[in-house]
């Protein structure tokens, strides 16, 4: 009998294990989080879930409790997002952009996205496509490609980290996951970039992104122009428009640090800055903005499966899904609006490739001016910060991803004012190597030596201060 007894009262406590790690069992150490989790969806899910070793750490503190983000772990309930979240993780991840944009390779030269700069693809593969790049990889890169760093920053993962090792070592192994953008204990929207943050509360009041909703700055967290900050180990947003990109870039040295913001180029003789994908940017201020459409109602919308209706999560260019996207808010047919966009794309790219073209022509003429003997060195530094001007405002449209129709207005002003900077340096970089001076002035050499000294003013201005000067002196 009394053997029964423990038996019975063994199983009941091994039984009991696993309440350990429920959320009220939780809630003793964890209230900050526990609190919000048992009153939002999830509070019926064990804790263990998704922190894997959670029995371990609840008997013991000082066990770690592991934290799962795989994708799959959410999809058991929430299968239609989950499938549509997995939408495309086959597609091609071979096209380089230089196929299309052959000049990409002169205009990038000496960096390393000159030979690798491939076509983006959706979420899920956001890892495996940095995996294998063949550009430098950062660990501070895998804040946008891995859920698996955002929770271990700062601590198993910093900005030193070897990213070959962490993957060797299987301390990443995800992509880009739900907990990117949602909180696991609440399912509620979050931001987990600290860069975000930062930037949002260093911008004024008045700021065009201070008021976007949380379905537009969560993707505002990685679609967004960055530079690497080393001292600071962390990653900076300017988070201005391109036309303060200038004055942000005269403010700080940051981007010189390191090949993420800027390089130098063989051909314009002079260091570039290096935009990254500025789409939160372009995007604020177009027309759309300022109707409060955010990123989510155009790239995932509603639809409905089998009589049910779920926030569709394969990321891609609305033109993939222009019914759910559009028709909400616009009356033409699809046909009608498909057509709207690619008139808007065709017409930007149209101009990005003359723009292109012309700051091929003025890498020529900057490289034969570095070449060249007798060169006027202040011209040539001007044509210099003009190609550099040049350059930024038209990396701005060609590094984000929207051809142009987040903001067309904008896209073309930004391209039409890369080609006057083009047009300018190459034409400065001409007159470099004919000596000439920045303001057209032909070089000392070339001109006539009575022009250079133009006796007969000096000598009739002579006469005219003497006869003064001997006038005065007859009167008194």
């Amino acid at each position: 009998m009394g053997n029964r007894i423990a038996v019975a009262i063994l199983f009941l406590l091994l039984s009991a294990a696993p309440a350990f790690a429920q959320g009220e069992n939780c809630a003793q150490c964890h209230d900050d989080v526990a609190a919000p989790y048992q009153q939002g969806p999830h509070s019926e899910m064990d804790c263990s879930r998704c922190h894997e070793n959670s029995e371990a750490h609840a008997a013991s503190p000082a066990e770690a409790p592991g934290v799962s983000v795989v994708a799959e772990n959410c999809g058991e309930c929430h299968e239609l997002q989950y499938n549509s979240y997995v939408t495309g993780e086959d597609a091609d991840q071979t096209p380089q952009k230089q196929e299309k944009f052959p000049l990409l390779r002169r205009l990038l030269a000496g960096h390393p996205f000159a030979e690798d700069y491939r076509e983006p693809r959706s979420h899920i593969n956001m890892l495996t496509d940095f995996v294998e790049t063949s550009r430098p990889r950062s660990a501070l890169c895998m804040f946008c490609k891995s859920s698996d760093v955002y929770w271990q920053w700062q601590d198993t993962i910093s900005y030193e980290s070897n990213t070959g090792e962490l993957l060797d070592q299987g301390i990443i192994v995800n992509p880009i996951t739900c907990v990117q953008c949602h909180n696991p204990h609440t399912t509620e929207l979050r931001m987990v970039q600290p860069a975000l943050t930062e930037a949002l509360e260093r911008m004024p009041d008045d700021h065009p992104g201070q008021e976007d909703p949380l379905q537009t700055q969560v993707c505002g967290q990685c679609h967004v122009n960055y530079n690497f900050n080393p001292a600071a180990q962390s990653v900076e947003f300017p988070f201005v428009k391109v036309a303060e990109m200038p004055d942000y870039i005269a403010s700080t040295d940051i981007w010189r640090e390191t090949g993420t913001g800027g390089w130098e180029h063989p051909d314009a003789g002079s260091m570039l800055y290096k935009v990254q994908h500025p789409e939160t940017e372009l995007y604020w201020d177009s027309i759309h903005h300022n109707l409060g459409v955010s990123c989510a109602d155009c790239h995932m919308p509603q639809i409905t499966e089998n009589g049910q209706t779920f926030t569709q999560h394969w990321l891609t260019s609305p033109l993939n899904h222009l019914e759910p996207s559009c028709l909400g808010c616009h009356n033409e047919s699809v046909e009608e609006l498909e057509a709207r966009v690619r008139e808007v794309q065709e017409t930007a790219y149209s101009l990005n490739q003359t723009v292109m073209s012309t700051m091929d022509g003025a890498l020529d003429s900057l490289a034969a001016a570095g070449e060249a003997a007798g060169v006027n060195e202040d011209t040539l530094a001007e044509a210099r910060e003009n190609y550099f001007q040049a350059h930024l405002f038209w990396e701005w449209f060609a590094a984000e991803n929207s051809v142009g129709f987040h903001n067309s207005a904008e896209a073309q002003e930004t391209l039409e004012r890369a080609l006057a900077y083009a047009e300018d340096a190459r034409d400065l970089a001409v007159a470099a190597q004919d000596g000439r001076a920045p303001n057209g002035a032909p070089p000392a050499d070339d001109v006539p030596a009575e022009d250079r000294f133009p006796v007969l003013p000096f000598l009739v201005g002579l006469a005219i201060v003497a006869g003064a000067i001997i006038y005065f002196i007859k009167r008194r």
